[in-house]
């Protein structure tokens, strides 16, 4: 689980989201870039070693979390998954509300949610200004 300082307010609703049964996955991207500020769930959990390696990355110890045994190598904080599913988010976003503007005539028109079902999940996507909510869920529940 990625973690940067965030408001009560936004923990507590990273939290009652996370815990609904059907919730794999919680991102929060910021914009433009889409850079992972926050991950939580099961889809973007890091690997077991990997985790460890993340836990140990500040030790100068053993040879975890180096590179040709010299310098530390930072370990990662994301999972490759949660990278994957942001990239993709942040493009779509693009995508979709550019179309969205280019069928309004006076181009004041802007994507707010985009709900899209797989086999295997179904993301929801809020858009604002700076962030990026992507809500990833299990569509069988």
């Amino acid at each position: 689980m990625t973690s940067t300082t965030a408001p009560p307010e936004v923990e507590a609703t990273l939290n009652r989201l996370a815990s609904y049964k059907n919730v794999q996955g919680v991102l929060i991207l910021a914009r433009p870039n889409g850079i992972i500020l926050r991950s939580t769930g099961s889809l973007f959990a890091l690997p077991p070693a990997t985790a460890a390696a993340a836990a140990h990355a500040g030790d100068d110890e053993g040879v975890e979390g180096t590179s040709n045994g010299a310098e530390p190598v930072a370990a990662p904080t994301t999972s490759e998954t949660a990278r994957a599913y942001a990239k993709a988010a942040v493009r779509m976003v693009e995508a979709v509300g550019s179309e969205v503007r280019d069928v309004d005539e006076d181009k004041a028109d802007d994507l707010r949610f985009l709900r899209i079902r797989t086999k295997r999940h179904e993301l929801i996507i809020t858009p604002d200004e700076q962030y990026i909510l992507v809500v990833v869920q299990d569509p069988t529940h």
